[in-house]
């Protein structure tokens, strides 16, 4: 805990610790929302982050308005790409890519941030953590 000394002082080492020991869930990679978001969570000091991607969402021409993607990674994976190029912020975070989060909901209790979906998804999803609360 060491490594987060000015965020102890800031929020408490309590919450230090939860934040370390939490499992958050990211959906929807597309687009700097998302990228901002696990920025954050990394430096942070989360210690286990995942993914949803089923590795069809590519990077376009527009997404290289964000820091983390450049024009040579047009067509690449999101996900992939992102824990490539994240992975120096909190080399102790595990960061994974998951194609279904029934499991992780179930079993894992994370913290969900739905980023640039639809109505449907997002009602989908509320409805999926709300039966396994």
């Amino acid at each position: 805990m060491d490594r987060y000394t000015r965020q102890n002082l800031t929020y408490g080492e309590t919450a230090t610790k939860n934040l370390f020991n939490s499992n958050v869930l990211i959906l929807g990679l597309k687009g700097c929302l998302a990228t901002e978001i696990i920025k954050n969570l990394l430096l942070s000091g989360v210690n286990n982050l995942y993914l949803l991607d089923n590795l069809t969402e590519k990077i376009e021409t527009e997404d290289t308005n964000s820091f983390y993607y450049s024009e040579k990674d047009i067509g690449k994976s999101c996900s992939k790409t992102l824990i490539e190029k994240m992975n120096y912020l909190n080399p102790m975070c595990k960061i994974m890519i998951t194609e279904d989060y029934n499991d992780i909901i179930k079993n894992m209790k994370p913290l969900v941030i739905l980023c640039q979906e639809n109505k449907d998804k997002a009602l989908e999803l509320n409805k999926t953590c709300r039966e396994n609360n």
